[in-house]
């Protein structure tokens, strides 16, 4: 049902007409002819964050029923209008530095190969920097990384290996994509980044123009030449003339030269920006601009860094949503960092990544505090605790580590739990009743679990101030869930959970 669903909004999403309004309610003229449905901005907010959701709690067919709908989003002409120095992708649309950071991830670490095609066709979409807006650098990042390691890759599956060569094509062909556009983005990290890999660009473009060339005589032996061959020509040598420019203006002239004979025939901020470090904790309003570049540097580097970064990463959330000056509730970024966490629980090979995101995901102390994102941080969280006993097989190197993933997701549980009831909201009601019957089951296998602790400590006289904030937490959970069923017309359950609480203390 949630495939089909988000297929429905696939087929929307390329052909409805999106309006804007300014901030004085004057409605921005589009002159493209699309489906005579036209809505405002808030349907593609909802349609987006429904897509978000969707990743992280689908199955495999709806994660590539996503990254398709994306594909189409990204090519309906009213969704990268610039309009009143408005341009949707880098400023009015705020949920798009979480898109590309999710499609990032997908590419990278889906186990699924024809998603990680998906994701990354979706990426090549968007066909200036500007329509990536602040995260073309990343997106450039993360696709080099990908293609960088591809064949250092994990192991393909047999049901794998026959979309293998199509990964690489499409890989490619994003890539070629995006080195085409560099040379039209003014941006400092940018051509730092490119300096840098420089020589495996190099390396990896001569390769392709060898097997081009190699193709080209094939097919003039055999008198035949297609579009598309002429096509990847013109996109290759687009990309090579893009590089060239860019390697000559970064000071690496000598490979600028190197790459001509190969031919056929505002992103981010500037080095040089002084922090300003008034304070001994962030402000939202001096520093506000500095914790922006900070967590989008955190996002790069779950999607391009290797398992100790992605786990730092995490524990620098963790902080992060410990201070008490940054206020999420207000910040755009906020969406894109819970939905990474939330992949990075459901997906991260590594336990002890999915144990440091089950952390960071419970330190948030009101529903305020997780935003607009408190519902999707429950049903992530829950669909992963529901599917833990049938996840994917332990390694031995993750083996000792399942316990402690099984205990911190159900800390997280059981803190999103004792505040739902402080969440006046109806789709979060919807989905606890819908859930009841496997939370009430599970919050009683805690108190049978608690009750055998507690009774092996009276017989050795011991007990820990751990057990007693257990007790108190799973309580408290009880009592929020039961609050919530009783308001929600399950009164019978609502009283079983309440005498549960009881038993507990």
């Amino acid at each position: 049902v949630k495939a089909n669903a988000v297929r429905a909004l696939w087929s929307i999403s390329k052909y409805v007409k999106l309006q804007y309004q300014t901030s004085n309610h004057e409605v921005l003229p589009l002159h493209h002819h699309h489906l005579s449905c036209v809505v405002d901005s808030s349907w593609l907010e909802r349609t987006v964050q429904a897509f978000i959701s969707s990743v992280t709690t689908g199955n495999v067919k709806v994660q590539w029923n996503v990254c398709h709908a994306l594909s189409n989003l990204f090519s309906n002409e009213t969704v990268k209008t610039a309009r009143y120095g408005l341009v949707l992708l880098s400023v009015t649309f705020t949920k798009a530095p979480s898109v590309f950071s999710i499609l990032l991830l997908l590419l990278r670490d889906a186990s699924n190969l024809k998603i990680r095609i998906q994701a990354a066709a979706a990426l090549a979409v968007p066909a200036t920097p500007l329509a990536y807006g602040r995260s073309f650098l990343y997106v450039v990042k993360g696709v080099e990384h990908t293609l960088q390691s591809l064949n250092s890759d994990r192991e393909t599956t047999p049901t794998n290996f026959k979309y293998k060569r199509s990964l690489e094509n499409q890989l490619t062909s994003t890539m070629l994509h995006l080195l085409s556009l560099v040379s039209s983005c003014h941006c400092d990290a940018l051509t730092d980044f490119l300096l840098k890999k420089a020589s495996f660009l190099d390396e990896w473009l001569r390769g392709l123009c060898v097997t081009l060339k190699e193709e080209d005589n094939a097919s003039r032996s055999s008198d035949t030449s297609t579009s598309g061959e002429k096509q990847k020509k013109e996109l290759i040598s687009k990309a090579i003339r893009s590089l060239a420019r860019i390697l000559g203006a970064g000071y690496i002239p000598e490979m600028a030269l190197k790459s001509k004979p190969m031919q056929f025939g505002h992103c981010g901020t500037s080095n040089h920006e002084v922090l300003p470090l008034h304070h001994h904790h962030l402000s939202c309003v001096v520093d506000s601009s500095w914790l922006e570049r900070t967590v989008q540097a955190f996002i790069s580097s779950v999607t391009t860094g290797n398992v100790k970064v992605q786990w730092n990463v995490c524990h620098a959330l963790s902080n992060l949503f410990s201070n008490e000056t940054v206020k999420l509730q207000d910040m755009d970024w906020a969406p894109s960092v819970f939905s990474i966490l939330l992949l990075l629980l459901r997906d991260a090979s590594n336990l002890k990544i999915r144990i440091q995101a089950a952390a960071a995901l419970a330190v948030p102390a009101t529903p305020l505090a997780y935003g607009r994102s408190f519902l999707y941080v429950v049903k992530g969280v829950e669909h992963t605790l529901q599917s833990l006993n049938s996840d994917r097989e332990t390694t031995p190197t993750n083996f000792k580590y399942k316990r402690s993933l099984e205990n911190q997701l159900t800390s997280t549980m059981l803190h999103l739990l004792s505040l739902v009831s402080s969440c006046h909201c109806d789709a979060l009601t919807d989905f606890l009743l819908k859930k009841a019957s496997f939370l009430d089951e599970w919050l009683r296998g805690l108190c049978v679990t608690l009750k055998e602790e507690d009774n092996a400590s009276r017989s050795s006289d011991t007990s820990t101030s751990g057990e007693k904030q257990k007790k108190e937490l799973i309580s408290k959970a009880i009592r929020s869930l039961a609050r919530i069923l009783g308001a929600g017309y399950i009164p019978e359950m609502a009283l079983k959970l309440q005498e549960l609480d009881s038993n507990v203390n």
